[in-house]
């Protein structure tokens, strides 16, 4: 019986084989700026380093702190959290369900959003406050005379809707005496800070009704503070 033999010959151009080279993972404890990190496409000027004692990683340093997970410097760059578009504030999507401790970036301008970074509680999500100049609202910029003539409720409730649509601030009242004929509501607002000037001759509200309610606190998240 004869039989017979084939040989299979596979031809790969050398420019190919010159191609190839080991995947290689970084060492413990060791910066390795040849090896890829997520968003950086060059893999060369944000090298991920893992340190082997605390288990710390950093990103553009050798040296990340002990005391953090990730520790991520950089002089020309910063860090670009997801950009979501949430439902509303109950509602976990696009998410899949409601997890405390995720922050995120929301694009949407929808029933009770807006863009801004929020944080979720593992309930629903929560505004982060933006801390610049406009968390302090005086009720003069939004109308109030405080001359103990003008009825100044419009003007207040202003301030505080402004104060609530940014998660909490201070709505600030200037010496004056302000007269106010209906009531002034705040609705689920966590932190709102209402603030006077002295405790004598100073700032002043007065409802000028015999009957009814200044303020009404409302809502199971509602925070005031009244200071002087």
């Amino acid at each position: 019986m004869i039989k017979y033999f084939f040989v299979l010959f596979i031809f790969i151009p050398l420019a190919s084989i010159a191609q190839i080279k080991p995947v290689t993972k970084p060492s413990q404890g060791k910066a390795d700026s040849q090896s890829p990190v997520v968003g950086d496409t060059t893999g060369i000027n944000s090298p991920q380093f893992l340190d082997s004692d605390s288990g710390s990683v950093g990103i553009g340093t050798t040296t990340p702190s002990p005391n953090a997970v990730l520790d991520i410097k950089g002089t020309n760059k910063g860090l670009l959290l997801p950009r979501i578009g949430l439902i509303n504030t109950t509602l976990p999507g696009p998410l899949q369900s409601h997890e405390a401790g995720i922050i995120l970036y929301n694009q949407n301008t929808i029933n009770d959003l807006k863009p801004g970074f929020y944080g979720n509680d593992g309930v629903k999500w929560k505004r982060l406050a933006e801390q610049s100049a406009t968390i302090f609202f005086n009720v003069k910029d939004f109308g109030a005379k405080g001359d103990n003539i003008t009825n100044d409720a419009t003007s207040i409730q202003k301030a505080i809707d402004s104060a609530k649509s940014v998660g909490g601030g201070i709505v600030f009242f200037p010496a004056g005496n302000y007269l106010i004929d209906t009531t002034l509501y705040i609705r689920n607002s966590l932190g709102i800070y209402l603030m006077g000037v002295g405790s004598f001759g100073g700032s002043t509200i007065k409802y000028t009704k015999t009957n009814g309610d200044f303020i009404k606190i409302q809502g199971s998240l509602t925070t005031i503070v009244l200071a002087n």
